[in-house]
């Protein structure tokens, strides 16, 4: 339980490091407050509503901008469009999941947003350079240890 908690607490450092990043990014290239607004508006959301079946315009939509402004003001605040950083929330939601639960990877794909469970392995691997089963074993066995 204690290793589920600090998951939790690297994911919250993790999200915190983000928010670092956009504040830092603004001072140091002078970035106008309406983009940085519309970047908090859209991270707040994406963290709220990340385990939802989101599409780019679900997303521009909810927040009243137009998708290539919303990316736009993402990308240039936080140097990845709303799509990549949706996927990285889903990602690490899905960590502390996979180390803490014996449910299947396709049952923890589609509470963290994903209902294609292949499509989350390979999003996963990408990001992590291992399949969600062996990050699970490797967590597993740490917790073991």
């Amino acid at each position: 339980m204690e290793d589920a908690i600090s998951i939790e607490e690297k994911l919250k450092q993790l999200l915190h490091f983000y928010q670092v990043l956009i504040f830092l990014q603004k001072e140091a290239f002078a970035i106008p407050g309406a983009a940085e607004k519309v970047c908090e508006q859209a991270v707040a959301y994406i963290q709220c509503y990340y385990n939802r079946q989101l599409k780019m315009t679900d997303i521009a939509q909810e927040l009243h901008y137009h998708a290539d402004y919303l990316t736009h003001c993402m990308q240039k605040t936080m140097g990845v469009g709303p799509l990549q950083y949706l996927n990285e929330v889903r990602l690490q939601k899905a960590k502390p999941l996979l180390a803490a639960t014996t449910e299947k990877i396709k049952i923890i794909s589609q509470q963290v947003g994903i209902q294609d469970e292949m499509y989350f392995s390979r999003l996963f691997r990408k990001r992590e350079g291992i399949s969600p089963q062996e990050y699970r074993r490797m967590m597993q066995r740490d917790i073991v240890r």
